[in-house]
């Protein structure tokens, strides 16, 4: 009888009682709990920073930048001044174009975002890095 009691009581307690669980899911408060991710590909980015400002996304994926590392550093400067992204990360950094119209393909790649962002670190061949078609950052949403 002592023992059923005892077992009545642990049950109850255990179905009554939260254990574990904790009082506000996830780190992040409800209200900046959702963010978002845009892809673009626009044939080059130096001198489009306004175009970029304008778009409503946390972090932009961009392909075909052609952003050599002197136009990288003019575009994050731009950036900082006219919209809300503060972080640009770059992948290798691309051969300056000549004005030819016959002058090749776009190539690159960035990304752009409100939020601290880094590049990480990878085991892929340097020759592949460098041709500016692969990259891989990290963004920390939520937590600046």
């Amino acid at each position: 009888m002592f023992a059923k009691f005892w077992l009545i009581f642990l049950m109850f307690f255990g179905l009554s009682c939260r254990i574990g669980e904790a009082d506000k899911p996830g780190p992040v408060p409800t209200d900046q709990a959702c963010w978002s991710i845009g892809v673009c590909n626009p044939s080059g980015l130096l001198g489009k920073s306004t175009l970029l400002a304008d778009v409503n996304s946390d972090i932009i994926a961009v392909s075909e930048t052609h952003l050599t590392s002197v136009s990288s550093s003019c575009l994050l400067q731009s950036l900082r001044t006219r919209s809300a992204y503060k972080y640009l990360v770059t992948g290798h950094p691309m051969c300056p174009r000549t004005t030819a119209s016959a002058a090749g393909q776009y190539a690159g790649v960035a990304v752009v975002s409100k939020h601290p962002s880094r590049a990480l670190c990878s085991d892929w061949p340097q020759d592949l890095y460098e041709t500016g078609r692969v990259h891989i950052v990290g963004s920390l949403v939520g937590q600046d």
